[in-house]
C-alpha cells in the first residue's frame, strides 16, 4: 500500500513538472522519423465569426532544425506563397504535433496518412481556425 502512495506522488510531481517545463527528450518523439515532415497544403477556415479572420489557402512547411521540428506557415495570395511566420514544434510520444505560435496561441496537428488536421487555439481555449491539409507533391 505505501508503494502505491509513493508511485502516485511521483506521478503527480511528474505531471506538475511537465505542465510548467518544456518537454524532455524522453517525452518527445524522435523528430527525424516524424510523419509531419514535409510540405502540406490546404484550407485554414476561421471559426470565430464575425471577426477579422479570413479563410486562407495555406502552405505549411515542417522541417528539422537540429533535432526539433520547425513550422514555416505560408498563405497563398495571388498564387504566391507569403510567409506568415515560423514556430517551434514538439510532439509528445502519445499526442499531436504542437506548435507554439505565440504566448497566447498554439497550433495542434494530427497526421492521418497524407492528410493533416489542425486546430489553432487561443490560450483561453477558443478555437480560432481549423485546418485540413494534404501532403504536397
Amino acid at each position: 500500500m505505501p508503494y502505491i502512495r509513493i508511485v502516485a506522488r511521483c506521478i503527480a510531481v511528474a505531471v506538475a513538472i511537465v505542465g510548467v517545463q518544456p518537454a524532455s527528450a524522453s517525452d518527445v518523439q524522435t523528430a527525424p522519423h516524424d510523419a509531419s515532415l514535409g510540405d502540406w497544403r490546404g484550407m485554414s477556415v476561421c471559426q470565430v465569426k464575425p471577426s477579422g479572420c479570413r479563410d486562407e489557402d495555406s502552405l505549411y512547411h515542417f522541417t528539422l532544425a537540429g533535432s526539433e521540428i520547425q513550422l514555416r506557415a505560408d498563405k497563398i495570395v495571388d498564387g504566391k506563397a507569403v510567409t506568415m511566420g515560423t514556430s517551434p514544434c514538439v510532439r509528445r510520444a502519445a499526442g499531436p504535433l504542437e506548435c507554439r505560435v505565440s504566448e497566447s496561441a498554439t497550433l495542434s496537428f494530427d497526421v492521418h496518412g497524407d492528410v493533416m488536421d489542425g486546430v489553432f487555439k487561443m490560450k483561453d481555449g477558443t478555437v480560432w481556425r481549423k485546418l485540413t491539409l494534404r501532403r504536397a507533391p
